[in-house]
């Protein structure tokens, strides 16, 4: 992968702190990924004195990594709460082999982090720490974790290349899933909070086809910059507040296009439009279970993408050209809590296809 290129899919400013968190796909524990240039390596952040730039192209160019952990560890002795500095300290301790440093440094990181970007960074990082320590399980939580994060915060507005993680980062992120054999992916089961009533502007979903204990499902805005899913049960009713991050910068629109009952499970789709002239089109999928003592959802999951593309100028005005379809898949839930995901059209860097197993909350 052109190196240019990599450190375009972390931050668009080229900080040092989110570029080596992804370089080649084929990666083990013994040997970490081949890192950045020396050039773009050196550029930790806009506050870092001379010398400390001079020092970390050396010891990258010799691929010291372990001096470039103790240099970057002095730069964060006296901006301790600087997250690109932290997350590229994290990240050269990986490179070193030092996982058990690696890991604390990448948690003390994660609580400091305030953008979703950054945080996708943070999180592979750990996910390799943790591999270097032999801790699958908690890897592949990382790694799961820094996949499905909502989307960035602080759009410009209609630009739909900022509004979405690119698919190379994706899939240095699901390469990492499939070499400890957790693919196909979904994001992790979250328990639904009691609802508290206030729930804005909603849109309710027909309710033809829900059975016991489901009673209505509700898509809601409010002040917050989230949309809440709010499901009614015979039990009680249920929230989760931060269904989908809601672009402030950009027109959306988020619709429930399907809910029904599947072996005694929810299946909620919703769809997203999003854009000036709603160019961006998504499908998501969630799938929810009543547990005793509330609701458990696994999603939302993204089913499908595709763009409108347009031309025209000032003289003839915008005309609208072909639809382009990114990927498309259709959900199915199987006896057993397994839902199946088969492609109208394969994404290539994270690839649903396949059977997995749902576990709830």
């Amino acid at each position: 992968m052109n190196r240019s290129r990599v450190s375009r899919l972390w931050v668009r400013g080229g900080a040092l702190g989110l570029l080596g968190a992804v370089c080649t796909l084929q990666v083990s524990a013994a040997q970490p990924a081949k890192p950045p240039a020396s050039a773009e390596a050196a550029q930790v952040g806009q506050r870092t004195d001379a010398p400390e730039q001079a020092e970390l192209m050396t010891l990258e160019r010799a691929k010291d990594y372990r001096g470039m952990a103790r240099v970057l560890e002095r730069l964060v002795a006296g901006r301790p709460t600087e997250v690109k500095l932290l997350s590229e300290w994290a990240w050269a301790l990986v490179r070193a082999g030092d996982g058990a440093a690696a890991k604390q440094v990448a948690l003390r990181t994660l609580p400091l982090v305030t953008d979703s970007t950054r945080e996708r960074a943070v999180r592979y990082n750990l996910g390799r720490a943790h591999e270097l320590l032999g801790e699958r399980e908690a890897a592949v939580a990382a790694y799961r974790g820094a996949l499905y994060l909502p989307l960035p915060e602080g759009l410009l507005r209609d630009s739909i290349d900022q509004q979405l993680p690119s698919e190379e980062q994706l899939g240095e992120i699901a390469s990492s899933l499939r070499r400890l054999g957790a693919f196909p992916l979904l994001p992790l089961a979250k328990k639904l909070d009691p609802d508290t009533g206030q729930e804005g502007s909603c849109q309710t979903a027909a309710q033809a086809k829900l059975a016991a204990p489901f009673v209505n499902v509700k898509l809601c805005s409010s002040d917050s910059d989230a949309l809440s899913l709010i499901v009614a049960t015979t039990n009680g009713t249920y929230r989760n507040a931060q269904y989908f991050d809601l672009n402030r910068g950009a027109r959306d629109d988020h619709t429930v296009s399907r809910v029904e009952v599947q072996q005694g499970r929810l299946l909620v789709q919703t769809h997203l439009r999003r854009g000036r002239w709603y160019s961006l089109e998504q499908e998501y999928l969630s799938i929810c279970a009543a547990v005793p003592d509330g609701v458990s959802c696994v999603g939302p999951i993204e089913l499908s993408r595709s763009n409108q593309t347009y031309g025209g100028s000032k003289q003839t005005g915008l005309t609208e050209g072909a639809k382009v379809q990114a990927f498309d898949y259709r959900g199915k839930l199987l006896p057993g809590d397994v839902v199946e995901f088969t492609a109208v059209k394969p994404r290539r860097s994270v690839d649903l296809s396949g059977q997995a197993r749902l576990t709830f909350l």
